[in-house]
C-alpha cells in the first residue's frame, strides 16, 4: 500500500505522516522504511539545497 505525492516537501512530510499513522493503527502489515523516510528530514533535505546552492556559486564564479 502506497500514497503518490508529487514534489512539494509539504506534500511528502504530509504523505509519510499519513502513511505512519495507518502503520500505528495496524492497517498496514509493513513497517516503514526509515531509510526512506530519512531522505525527507529537514536536516537531510537542508545538506542537499546547501550542496547545490554552493555547486551554482562556484560555476556562477568560474
Amino acid at each position: 500500500t502506497g500514497l503518490a505525492v508529487d514534489g512539494n516537501v509539504k506534500a511528502i512530510a504530509n504523505g509519510i505522516d499519513i502513511l505512519y499513522q495507518r502503520w500505528q493503527s495496524a492497517t498496514m502489515s509493513w513497517q516503514p522504511k526509515w531509510d526512506i523516510i530519512q531522505q525527507y528530514t529537514r536536516r537531510h533535505l537542508t545538506q542537499k539545497l546547501t550542496a547545490e546552492f554552493n555547486t551554482l556559486l562556484k560555476e556562477k564564479n568560474s
